[in-house]
């Protein structure tokens, strides 16, 4: 048994035999008023309101009866006590046992969260006081979902509070899971709580590492707790099963020591490499087990093999084609794409002593062909992913590279479209990138087919598609400006109005903008995008800082006069820069530069206007 210290030790030692029942009682009655006695520094801003945060602050410190030494002290006896049953020949059997089951109930079963945010650290001493009933009442509160710990770990608004008591709890339980007796039960709370808080799964991972196990249970016994806890925690389990594969994690924690409970027995030799690839296996077999009906953990396992073994790696390569045409056309493309990926990565960095020799692709290749007949259009598919940066070849000049990606989204869009209208759109509910699919559209040799759809497409504000009719509108634009403004005139100018709001401002925009509605030209001019804006119409520019001032669009207003006058050496009138900068409200955007406002007040400074007139400007924008 280790003791606090020998001279502790010998003390309790002796007086334990002259502890009585109604000492241990009282006892017990103090250790109870001290667990209701909470930190009143939790509930400093509930103080009185009248006072100020110091006056609270010091008030706090003066109603608080109990120090930690002493609180830690008190915990510290009854973890001994607990330990020590036996040598208090004096008490009635089973007194110190019942005794310790009311106060640990009384802690983990508390209504008010300050009792234990408070009595976080004595946790892992509770635990060892009575471990039996310390698992008892923790799995109580998970399989009832009663209040005290289980409702307190999800308490977000005092979430700051709780990450010590998770972080001591998972402590407490992270202890008792080193030892054959609590292993599992200790274990299945920790995995029942992973779902809450991630340090509940990285306590039950340090236990149960393959490289480095710090229990005394044997690897069966570790593989039966999980497939135990795959019955009850599916999800939590899997979680945890994936972290102990190899390549998840590098490092590992060192378990707390017990204070009065005989060390566990861990063997600390080096685990041989032989038993650790056998363990693996038994591993990579029960995550099989355990895949089937869900892709997405045979996503998950497809991006751990390159880090196991040929044998493991066939196994799980075999699971997944008895079931791979039982998934949805969307999980095999999930899937098929991983297998894509993890592929090309190997390949990309063939070289490097990690990846896989191109004979151990060869059956994953195969599987890659083989699987691809199975999925819709799956390399058309790949090409309109958002990680964009994963289809470039990096082996060319990037720019050459990006020419040839985007001419071959070209060819791919062409290969859907000629399917047929219907299935185009419908293939758009498969793609990723919205975006470059629109783009690409526009170069189709039939692509005024699509136009007649975009106008429809923004009739509905909450529309799929958008997004791709916002890509094919500003594409088509930059390709041939001439040619959308002539389509766009066909079209209501309520219609018109609401595609132009997407694309640089131009004149056909703002005429149109004046004979909509008050709600089109209010919705117009606040969103369209003022990047690019560079007319030589005197008028025009005034005409339309001016509706952005209306519309309260002060940072890009500022913007928009930077890139005029200074970036592009706009002559425009000095008393319109005062103008301005009087009529904009004085609530800036937290992205507008300072340096642009300062700028601005330089120039009027440094200018004949009315002198009264910049004193005016400099008081309004004094705090810049």
């Amino acid at each position: 048994m280790q003791i606090f210290d020998n001279i502790t030790h010998q003390m309790l030692d002796k007086i334990s035999s002259n502890v009585f029942d109604d000492q241990i009682e009282k006892l017990k009655e103090i250790t109870c008023n001290v667990i209701m006695e909470t930190d009143p520094l939790l509930g400093l801003l509930e103080c009185d309101e009248n006072k100020s945060y110091l006056n609270n602050l010091v008030t706090a410190s003066q109603r608080y009866k109990y120090s930690e030494s002493l609180r830690e002290s008190l915990f510290e006896f009854w973890c001994y006590a607990g330990n020590a049953v036996d040598s208090f020949t004096s008490l009635s059997k089973y007194k110190i046992e019942n005794c310790l089951i009311e106060i640990i109930k009384k802690v983990l079963h508390s209504d008010d969260w300050k009792v234990l945010a408070t009595s976080s650290k004595i946790l892992p001493l509770l635990a060892e006081a009575y471990p039996i009933a310390f698992l008892k009442e923790v799995e109580n509160s998970i399989r009832y979902n009663k209040c005290g710990i289980y409702s307190a770990l999800y308490y977000e608004e005092k979430k700051s509070h709780f990450y010590d008591f998770a972080y001591y709890l998972s402590e407490a339980l992270g202890l008792l899971a080193t030892y054959t007796d609590t292993f599992s039960r200790a274990g299945l709370c920790l995995v029942a709580f992973s779902g809450i808080n991630e340090v509940f799964l990285d306590k039950i991972a340090s236990v149960m590492m393959p490289w480095f196990p710090q229990t005394e249970v044997d690897v069966k016994v570790r593989k039966g707790f999980l497939k135990a806890a795959f019955i009850d925690y599916n999800d939590n389990t899997w979680k945890l099963l994936i972290t102990l594969l190899p390549g998840q994690r590098t490092n590992s924690y060192p378990i707390r020591n017990p204070i009065c409970l005989p060390q566990a027995n861990i063997k600390n030799d080096r685990v041989e490499e032989q038993d650790y690839w056998a363990e693996i296996s038994g591993l990579i077999s029960l995550a099989c087990v355990n895949t089937k009906g869900k892709a997405n953990r045979y996503v998950d396992l497809i991006s751990l093999m390159g880090n196991i073994r040929d044998v493991d790696r066939d196994e799980i390569r075999k699971v997944l084609k008895e079931e791979f045409s039982t998934f949805s056309d969307d999980d095999k493309y999930m899937i098929w794409v991983a297998i894509y990926d993890f592929v090309n990565k190997n390949r990309r960095f063939e070289n490097f002593e990690w990846t896989l020799k191109e004979n151990q692709l060869f059956l994953l290749v195969e599987t890659l062909s083989e699987f691809e007949k199975e999925i819709c259009f799956p390399k058309e598919r790949l090409l309109f992913r958002n990680d964009q940066w994963q289809l470039l070849d990096h082996k060319r000049d990037y720019i050459d590279d990006e020419k040839k990606l985007f001419q071959n989204q070209v060819i791919a869009t062409q290969r859907i479209f000629e399917q047929g209208i219907e299935f185009f759109f419908a293939f758009l509910d498969k793609i990723e990138n919205l975006k470059v699919i629109g783009a690409s559209s526009v170069h189709l040799e039939m692509s005024w087919k699509i136009w007649k759809y975009i106008p429809d497409i923004f009739k509905e504000t909450d529309s799929k598609y958008i997004e791709f009719a916002r890509s094919f509108i500003k594409e088509a634009f930059r390709n041939d400006k001439n040619y959308i403004k002539e389509y766009l005139k066909n079209e209501k100018p309520e219609t018109t109005i609401k595609l132009y709001e997407i694309l640089p401002i131009t004149n056909e925009a703002i005429s149109i903008s004046k004979i909509v509605n008050i709600d089109l030209q209010k919705h117009y001019w606040g969103n369209v995008e003022v990047f690019g804006f560079n007319s030589e119409d005197e008028d025009l520019r005034e005409y339309v800082i001016d509706r952005l001032v209306e519309y309260g669009r002060v940072d890009d207003v500022f913007r928009l006069l930077y890139s005029l006058v200074v970036i592009n050496k706009k002559n425009i009138p000095t008393d319109y820069i005062a103008k301005v900068l009087l009529k904009c409200e004085n609530n800036l955007d937290q992205t507008t530069e300072t340096y642009i406002i300062v700028c601005f007040i330089n120039i009027v400074e440094n200018s004949d206007i009315d002198d009264e007139l910049k004193i005016i400007i400099e008081w309004k924008y004094w705090g810049i």
